[in-house]
């Protein structure tokens, strides 16, 4: 029979034979053979572990582990005389005959590349007892990659007003068999591991099904984590680095307030300002703020408020600030008035919030003083005063001239001075309290004779001005006697003749004559009441006054004019000769 007869064939076969001897006589016979020409067959492809399951490339000791194959074959013909299992790059090993047609081995995973997921190529040998065979090769799912933490996903801020326990998430990924279980607990120790739930088998967000406490004590850094996370085949991480909370329970500090804008006066630590009635310009505040998770978002970056009375009606005011060069935050605030120039003072409290919520302290931080006072409301007061002042009085001091009170209306910062000027210099001052004030007359020009302008200055404290004009008659000029009075033998020096000047004086050789001069004064006026004498006694003389109409001065007044006459008798000189300007016995008119 030819081999060819059992080509394809598999197990036995019968034939007819008709056979015939050398006679020629035939004879009919059955045979039967057994025919091998299939290779083994596979009943199932591998049964464990399932095409869709994940192995794991290393043991839990840390060493290559090892996978369980189990091949159901079969072979009809010959029968199975062996079967082997080749990993790709690995070693062959040779699956052992079990009941029931089961061939079961384990293989070594050490050919499977390491910290990769993904199908790892395994080759399945069958040989029958006629060395026919059959190949199969089933991928097996290893997972060499431990899972993977995302520190991001919980966006969270934690610790806000005193909060002690919080369940935190944590972003866990796993790019083969899948996260099966995760843990998280706070670094350091300080609080029992909770376990995390949710996600999907191979990433999400895992969320502690239990509280973990939380620090207690100040702290406005990220909170670390230890993260302990298992896969589906056993890889595992633990303390995951980076992984953080956003923590922050130390609400920004805000520190001492500067006054960017000077303040217009102060009184004590109290800083005035004028109002907007006498002021324009606004007022610059500049504050530093610590905070390194300071919210500047619109609806949260620092502000300044405080609380303003437009037309008697009590609002709320808000004002942003902005981060300048130098460090610190800067708010621009208005110049106020009505009530908040009343007097006590007009709060301000700068908020500042942080990313996490906190909020600055409640609490106002700076206080300012707003004085809305017109400068006409405080106009100094200056009496009127006709009276005459003498400059020149070397005797006892120059006389001082009284303004009586210049006190004013007083704004409400206080005054802070009350100046008099006469021109631009200072001559004089007021008491700020009593307002009442003294000029020194010595300050009035050298030779004035008339009204002697000066100005009162009123100065608030919070550096507003009021002006009042005022004047005082002041007189540093004798009278003047007529240049053409018939005195004889004019002094070489001067003498006190005529209130200092001296006219002339007179001798013995005059006696029994008549001497007439007239003299006016364009200032206080002339006195009449005058005395006559020779050698210090009057005796054998007299003087005479008449009035001599008027005349007008170069200042502006108008002078009474008087007539002297000085009668000398004809004992003249027969008292004791006095000593006169001149070496000269003689007589003034004094």
């Amino acid at each position: 029979m030819p081999r060819a007869a059992g080509i394809g064939l598999e197990g036995p076969q019968t034939f007819n034979l008709a056979l015939k001897n050398q006679a020629g006589n035939p004879t009919n016979a059955v045979a039967t053979i057994q025919f091998d020409d299939q290779p083994p067959r596979f009943a199932t492809q591998l049964t464990l572990p399932p095409p869709s399951a994940w192995v794991p490339r290393t043991a839990s000791d840390g060493g290559v582990a090892t996978q369980e194959i189990d091949v159901a074959v079969n072979d009809p013909g010959s029968g199975v005389q062996s079967v082997v299992a080749t990993p790709d790059g690995g070693v062959a090993a040779a699956l052992a005959p079990k009941a029931g047609g089961i061939f079961a081995g384990a293989i070594s995973l050490s050919g499977a590349p390491a910290q990769v997921a993904g199908t790892y190529p395994v080759t399945i040998v069958a040989k029958d007892q006629l060395s026919n065979q059959s190949t199969a090769t089933y991928l097996l799912q290893v997972d060499d990659v431990a899972p993977t933490v995302d520190a991001g996903l919980d966006s969270r801020w934690y610790g806000v007003n005193g909060m002690t326990s919080a369940t935190p998430s944590v972003g866990i990924s796993d790019v083969g068999s899948g996260v099966a279980s995760a843990t998280i607990f706070v670094a350091g120790g300080g609080s029992a591991a909770a376990a995390l739930d949710g996600g999907t088998p191979s990433s999400g967000l895992w969320t502690a099904t239990q509280a973990i406490a939380l620090p207690t004590a100040a702290r406005d850094t990220p909170l670390p984590l230890a993260v302990k996370a298992v896969d589906a085949v056993g890889n595992t991480i633990t303390n995951a680095a980076g992984v953080t909370l956003n923590f922050d329970n130390v609400p920004p500090a805000v520190g001492s307030p500067t006054l960017v804008t000077v303040p217009d006066g102060t009184v004590g630590a109290s800083a005035w300002y004028k109002g907007p009635s006498v002021a324009a310009s606004n007022i610059e505040i500049a504050v530093p703020i610590v905070e390194p998770n300071l919210d500047t978002s619109a609806a949260n970056a620092p502000r300044i408020t405080f609380t303003s009375y437009p037309g008697g009606v009590q609002t709320a005011n808000t004002v942003p600030g902005v981060l300048q060069v130098d460090g610190l935050w800067h708010f621009v605030v208005p110049r106020l008035g009505g009530k908040n120039a009343s007097g006590p003072g007009t709060p301000y409290t700068i908020v500042a919030h942080d990313l996490a919520g906190n909020v600055s302290a409640n609490a106002p931080q700076l206080t300012l003083y707003f004085d809305d006072a017109a400068a006409e409301s405080f106009k100094p007061i200056v009496p009127a005063d006709a009276a005459w002042y003498s400059r020149n009085a070397p005797a006892s001091g120059f006389q001082q001239i009284q303004l009586g009170s210049s006190a004013p209306t007083r704004p409400v910062s206080g005054l802070r001075s009350i100046a008099i000027l006469s021109g631009t210099t200072a001559v004089g001052t007021c008491d700020v309290n009593t307002g009442g004030c003294a000029l020194d007359a010595k300050f009035a020009p050298a030779g004035a004779e008339g009204p002697w302008p000066f100005s009162v200055v009123a100065t608030s404290n919070a550096s507003v001005t009021s002006t009042a004009a005022g004047s005082r008659n002041v007189d540093d000029v004798p009278p003047a006697i007529d240049n053409t009075a018939t005195i004889p033998y004019p002094a070489a020096t001067a003498g006190p003749l005529a209130w200092g000047h001296d006219g002339g004086h007179f001798t013995l050789r005059d006696s029994g004559k008549l001497f007439t001069f007239t003299a006016y004064d364009c200032g206080a006026g002339m006195s009449t009441s005058r005395t006559f004498s020779v050698g210090g006694s009057p005796g054998g003389t007299s003087l005479s006054v008449a009035s001599a109409g008027t005349r007008s001065c170069a200042n502006g007044q108008t002078a009474a004019v008087y007539s002297y006459t000085i009668s000398l008798a004809s004992g003249f000189g027969g008292a004791s000769i006095g000593s006169y300007p001149g070496a000269d016995n003689g007589v003034s008119v004094v």
